[in-house]
């Protein structure tokens, strides 16, 4: 991230992303866009900060912050006041925590000198900040000291040049030198220096909060109305030894749909948002995603005063209702004292990957592997299909399912318990990562059990063992370039 690619604009950081379209990575001969881009006023939070130097840099050698062998996690050397790598908050003056390390994927590829340094904020950046990276009193992979390369060095000692690029650099670059030394950092001491601002909470939240908001509101103005189906039940006796679940429901329910193709009905269609005049998501229609909910025999258990909601979600290329017949199938549980529901995370669930068998052919596949220009349809895929869990959420917790005999018990009364008693949810990997927006996002739900939740992709991708076989994928539509990889992985991570 830098500076170096942010323009003036109305926003609430006063930038916008501006990248240069000869500078994207191409696929195919064919580059990313920047337009999706230029939506954001600042990096990811998560931004996977990113450098190159000629001859590499040792982190061990230069007694950086870095993974230790011992401990299998990184120390608090970062924050030492000599430490070679700093990262500051411009505003506060504020050290984050942070370590560095050497991308794997060059001498993987033989391609050594295209290795880049990679270092890794400890926290998630504050939104709407600037910050500023310095790096100092490195070696490299040869016990040398680093050189600034000419470039910076220029920038550095102020000597003139004749490229209009770099002299146009100088200005945006004098207040961080200034800021720096007054954070006790000698300008000679430098290598490489830059700053960043991360997006604003209206940039990285603004579109998902509209939706929620919006769907909510037409999910009120259909008071009465039955806005789902029920097209399968399965009753069990629950006066059988060992029975846990009286009925398990299936059906559709309806949520407002902001895509421009129905990813249930075209699942391999690449389609972004449809946007009004203010460039917002736009609903037109309605998608209907699965739903199953299994009703417990707790229900008619005197020892149980009330069998609350909770919502469950699944791992990566899954489907809601495999992790709901996880937990209900689990011997292990003597009692399943709560209604369980689960949709599907649609944009990384089963439909979007082919059923797992036909990854190349899929929605994923094409829009991952074969047309990265597509990605932005993967992340406006998730935010619908973080939407409809929503929305289930929301019906669960009102009790609006209770409308249909399915969720009634004899004398016609309804299952759930009503908007007084509190909802849960629980969600393993992929149900974690999601898990964890859906928490931040719903007003239904207070308390959220996540299991192996993981990291952010520009973190987990570059050493993730699963992501080899998309990398040689990658590689044979013309992304050879270990730094283009790089690049790839870190573009595909701010969406």
């Amino acid at each position: 991230p830098s500076s170096h690619f942010l323009e003036p604009a109305d926003t609430a950081t006063g930038f916008r992303l501006a990248f240069p379209q000869a500078g994207m990575p191409a696929q195919r001969n064919l580059r990313m866009p920047v337009e999706p881009y230029q939506r954001m006023d600042g990096f990811s939070p998560t931004v996977g900060i990113t450098m190159h130097f000629a001859n590499g840099v040792d982190p061990e050698k230069s007694n950086a912050a870095r993974i230790l062998e011992a401990s299998r996690t990184h120390d608090e050397r970062s924050l030492d006041a000599d430490s070679p790598t700093l990262l500051f908050d411009a505003e506060t003056g504020e050290q984050i925590l942070h370590f560095i390390e050497v991308e794997a994927r060059a001498a993987i590829n033989n391609r050594i000198d295209r290795e880049l340094l990679l270092m890794n904020a400890a926290q998630s950046l504050t939104p709407g900040r600037r910050y500023i990276v310095a790096m100092r009193n490195l070696v490299d992979r040869n016990g040398a000291p680093v050189v600034a390369e000419p470039g910076f060095a220029a920038l550095r000692d102020g000597t003139p040049s004749s490229i209009p690029g770099l002299e146009a650099r100088r200005a945006t670059l004098e207040p961080v030198f200034a800021r720096l030394g007054e954070l006790g950092v000698e300008r000679s001491e430098l290598v490489l220096a830059f700053d960043f601002v991360v997006a604003s909470d209206e940039s990285l939240t603004g579109e998902m909060l509209h939706m929620r908001d919006d769907a909510f509101a037409w999910l009120a103005g259909r008071a009465g109305e039955q806005t789902f189906t029920v097209d399968r039940v399965v009753e069990n006796d629950c006066d059988r030894p060992g029975t846990r679940v009286w009925r398990r429901v299936e059906g559709t329910f309806q949520v407002p749909l902001y895509l421009q193709a129905d990813p249930l009905l075209l699942p391999e269609t690449a389609a972004t948002f449809r946007r009004d005049a203010n460039d917002m998501p736009l609903a037109e229609g309605v998608t209907n995603p699965p739903y199953t909910i299994a009703i417990p025999c707790t229900i008619f258990d005197p020892d149980f005063e009330v069998t609350p909601p909770i919502l469950l979600g699944h791992g990566l290329f899954g489907e809601g209702r495999d992790v709901l017949e996880d937990l209900t199938g689990t011997p292990e549980i003597e009692a399943l004292p709560y209604i369980a529901g689960a949709t599907d995370f649609t944009g990384l669930a089963a439909l979007d990957s082919g059923g797992g068998d036909n990854i190349p052919s899929s929605f994923v596949g094409k829009v991952a592997l074969d047309q990265p220009r597509n990605f932005p349809a993967l992340a406006d895929r998730l935010r619908q299909g973080q939407l409809n869990t929503l929305v289930l959420a929301r019906l669960m917790k009102t009790g609006a399912f209770n409308a249909d005999p399915a969720f009634q018990v004899a004398g016609g009364a309804g299952v759930f318990p009503g908007p007084e008693v509190e909802q849960f949810y629980f969600g393993a990997s992929l149900g974690g990562i999601m898990g964890l927006m859906f928490a931040a996002l719903s007003p239904d739900v207070e308390r959220v059990l996540v299991n192996v939740p993981g990291i952010n992709f520009s973190l987990l991708l570059p050493r993730s063992v699963a992501f080899l076989a998309f990398e040689a994928a990658i590689r044979l539509t013309g992304v050879t370039d270990p730094i283009q990889q790089r690049l790839l992985v870190l573009l595909t991570h701010e969406l």
